[in-house]
């Protein structure tokens, strides 16, 4: 049986991870270009693409205009301050 095994996971990637009381075996492998990760590097393209739209000049935190509004932003924004000068 651990020769068989063996042999599966150099020909295939299979690895044995365990066998149950009534001889279930429970095998894994690599998957290489799954979805998740392709979409995971999608979405790290797309969000290094997004330039900042406001900037913070005492601080320099910048915000892209997507998403939550940042607090120091909408600080400003709430006692009356023209937040547009932020704008990068």
């Amino acid at each position: 049986m651990i020769s068989t095994s063996c042999a599966m996971r150099e020909n295939h990637g299979w690895e044995l991870v365990a066998i149950t009381p009534n001889n279930v075996a429970y095998l894994k492998r690599e998957v290489l270009g799954s979805a998740v990760q392709e979409q995971a590097a999608h979405q790290q393209h797309h969000e290094a693409a997004v330039k900042p739209k406001y900037r913070n000049p005492a601080t320099g935190e910048t915000w892209s205009g997507r998403g939550r509004m940042v607090t120091w932003l909408k600080n400003r924004r709430n006692v009356g301050e023209d937040f547009e000068k932020y704008r990068v």
